[in-house]
């Protein structure tokens, strides 16, 4: 019962025992009223006997029956105003248990109501969970298959070097194997042009364009900065080349001698952006203008006073099927090809870099082409004029430059989806390969015609195999294509 409700039973309770005080009070004073009349009119004799006693009775029966229906009429009239107070009171408790029951039912009613709910969203959760999960892992697919809203988010946020280039679509091509070579080989690289500045000689380091070489500008930047700040006397004679145009930008971002200061110069006092025409297409400059600058530096420091190391990649590269065995970059375009052929005709030592995925071991250049689509002197006028009908070509190298040429490249374990080609790689390069896997020291201080080609171990993160061969074949139409992926040994039930 609520505390409002006792409380009016409690006043109603008091109300009732005052009305029976009061009745009492009135019956009293009625009786006492008989009884001093009868006094006034005298002193009773003493009773004698019964008949004196009947006598006295009968002449004051009046007054006693007076006061009895007195009596009688106050206690009528007091249990009619109990009997009135208790089923006022009555109704009132009624009332009160009535609303006390509604507000039960109610507060029932909601915490039914409230569970109800709560078990539908727990059933809910159960049913939807699982079909939104896959819902998810597919959207996530498609959004890697399909990177194009990636690249216009980048777009905004100017992250993305060389936007609506192919530079920047092959960007996202092996990024974790581009990185990982950037990482391994760079300080065998710098090491080992360390020891060639030694004894006053210079050295001149020479990149090309692509996407795979494009780390490698952030940490030789880090790593030359670092050099500089600790105050190698080598850093002076050593310079460097390129006509990658994001690579330059990523240099002079991470190779300023005071990192953060916007007027500091790089650690790299002799650099070089090398000029020609800018081809939009791969974010570089290319053109005679390009070879000429190559072979001006090549007449400046001739091989008596300097060594040229040249990093060259390719659209694809394929292994010399005639001893001495090295890496043939495959390119498209003449500008494109005649730079890298540039590259090599000037330069003391060759280091091609690329990843396992698009590497040939024992085809030949129209082989190649053919694989791939491309016939030379049979393509149509309208596919000619297409850029991505045109067949890729060699870069010429002949025996004298094969010894000067290593591969830099990665290879894969057992169970990989490469793992066969990686093995036919390492069997055609065996004359060129180490029993064990040098040292920077030893790479560094080993005549070039006895530098080993390098495999750094590689395994790409997929979570399943159809992940695996999107990685390591980003194009479809070589993912897809039976010639290709039986050239990189890929057995065709995956």
């Amino acid at each position: 019962m609520k505390p409002d409700t006792y409380s009016a039973h409690r006043r109603k309770s008091s109300d009732r025992v005052k009305g029976e005080r009061v009745a009492l009070s009135l019956w009293l004073s009625i009786m006492c009223s008989a009884i001093q009349s009868h006094a006034e009119g005298g002193v009773p004799a003493p009773l004698s006997s019964w008949t004196t006693v009947l006598q006295a009775f009968t002449e004051h029966l009046g007054a006693l029956l007076i006061a009895i229906i007195a009596a009688v009429l106050a206690y009528v009239e007091l249990k009619a105003h109990r009997r009135t107070a208790e089923r006022r009171l009555e109704h009132e408790v009624e009332v009160a248990a009535k609303k006390l029951e509604l507000e039960e039912r109610r507060f029932q009613a909601e915490a039914d109501e409230r569970k109800k709910l709560q078990e539908f969203r727990e059933e809910e959760y159960v049913r939807f969970s699982r079909p939104a999960s896959e819902l998810a892992e597919n959207i996530a697919g498609l959004l890697v298959k399909h990177p194009d809203w990636a690249h216009r988010a980048l777009e905004a946020a100017k992250l993305l070097p060389y936007t609506h280039t192919l530079f920047a679509d092959r960007s996202q091509h092996f990024k974790q194997e581009k990185l990982e070579l950037a990482a391994r080989f760079t300080p065998y690289l710098l090491n080992r042009c360390e020891v060639l500045a030694t004894e006053d000689r210079h050295v001149f380091l020479l990149i090309d364009a692509g996407t795979t070489l494009y780390p490698f500008f952030e940490i030789i930047g880090q790593q030359t900065m670092t050099r500089w700040q600790r105050g190698e006397d080598r850093l002076k004679r050593f310079h460097l080349a390129t006509n990658n145009l994001p690579g330059i930008e990523k240099l002079i971002e991470t190779g300023r001698r005071v990192p953060g200061d916007r007027y500091s110069k790089l650690a790299i006092e002799d650099c070089h952006l090398l000029p020609g025409i800018p081809v939009p297409v791969f974010a570089a400059v290319a053109g005679e203008e390009t070879n000429e600058a190559i072979r001006r530096f090549r007449e400046k420091y001739p091989h008596e006073i300097a060594t040229f190391v040249a990093l060259v990649v390719g659209n694809w590269v394929r292994l010399r099927r005639t001893e001495p065995r090295c890496p043939v970059p495959m390119a498209r375009g003449i500008e494109h090809r005649e730079v890298k052929q540039t590259l090599f005709d000037n330069a003391d030592e060759v280091f091609v870099v690329s990843p396992l995925g698009k590497i040939f071991v024992e085809h030949s250049e129209d082989e190649i082409n053919t694989a791939l689509g491309f016939t030379r002197g049979l393509s149509s006028p309208m596919e000619i004029a297409d850029p991505e009908k045109e067949p890729y070509s060699d870069v010429g190298i002949d025996n004298a430059q094969a010894q000067k040429v290593k591969l830099v490249a990665t290879s894969r374990a057992k169970g990989c989806l490469l793992s066969r080609h990686s093995n036919r790689v390492e069997d055609a390069l065996s004359a060129g390969i180490w029993d064990q896997f040098p040292s920077e020291e030893e790479f560094a201080h080993t005549p070039i015609e006895k530098v080993p080609h390098l495999l750094f171990p590689f395994g790409p993160m997929a979570k399943s195999e159809s992940d695996e061969r999107e990685l390591e074949f980003p194009h479809y139409y070589t993912r897809q294509n039976q010639n290709i992926l039986r050239m990189f040994s890929v057995d065709l039930k995956h």
